[in-house]
């Protein structure tokens, strides 16, 4: 893993509170991959032992959300393929998913993210 920062990345939360984060793919398979807060707005990606970025930028409301959950469901995505089917105008988003898994949420605590 040589990303050092993932500006934005796209996190999804649902009606039940859960919540996921769109990431590109990296190699190698995940080992006790964690998110944990580091200051308002952004958090830090643990991929595995020793691999890891910052994820910036992150809203309120998604840092809030992950201060009430233990899980975070992660989605790597070929980004090749993504930019295929934008531009095919397809919306078989599901077809560049190549991994899932959880990922431990660690120390976001409720209001962290919020801009006063």
């Amino acid at each position: 893993m040589q990303i050092e920062k993932l500006a934005s990345p796209t996190f999804i939360l649902n009606e039940n509170g859960n919540v996921s984060v769109l990431l590109p793919e990296f190699s190698g398979e995940p080992e006790a991959p964690s998110l944990s807060a580091t200051d308002a707005g952004t958090l830090f990606f643990k991929r595995s032992g020793k691999d890891g970025c910052r994820l910036t930028d992150i809203p309120g409301e998604v840092m809030n959300a992950l201060a009430k959950v233990d899980k975070c469901l992660v989605i790597e995505l070929d980004l090749g393929l993504v930019a295929d089917l934008y531009e095919k105008d397809d919306g078989n988003l599901e077809t560049a998913f190549k991994k899932f898994y959880e990922a431990d949420v660690i120390g976001v605590p409720a209001g962290k993210g919020e801009k006063k």
